[in-house]
């Protein structure tokens, strides 16, 4: 039996939730199945209110400079506790510049905080993790 804030996850043989599977390098989420894309018909467009409206197929895409970023942030309820340093301080004790613990154990600094009231119902789920083989 389940509580009003858990759901139920029916895992496939794989270990993965319906409409989930493994990428090359992470798992995919596709309610109505894997898109196929060809990379001839493929193209970015931006227009409407930019300085310079876009239209560029996949290999002129390709050919722009290209780098890697990593960004990861967390949505976090207040009074939540967050192993700062040097101890665990609630959520909202936390300022920019503060350094943390973060899930991967390792030290860092907390550069942008972003504050929203959130008014809706929050909905708890617990599923186990499980890695590509």
């Amino acid at each position: 039996m389940l509580g009003n804030d858990e759901v139920d996850l029916d895992l496939s043989q794989k270990g993965l939730a319906p409409g989930q599977f493994y990428g090359n390098r992470w798992i995919i989420y596709s309610a109505l199945s894997e898109p196929v894309i060809r990379a001839d018909e493929w193209h970015l467009k931006t227009s409407g209110l930019v300085e310079k409206p876009l239209d560029l197929s996949y290999d002129q895409m390709q050919k722009l400079p290209q780098s890697k970023i990593t960004k990861d942030f967390q949505c976090l309820l207040p009074n939540t506790i967050v192993y700062a340093n040097p101890e665990p301080k609630e959520i909202q004790q936390l300022s920019v510049g503060d350094a943390i613990i973060g899930a991967d154990g390792r030290k860092h600094i907390i550069k942008k905080m972003i504050r929203k009231q959130h008014s809706s119902k929050v909905i708890g789920v617990k599923a186990p993790t499980f890695l590509p083989r």
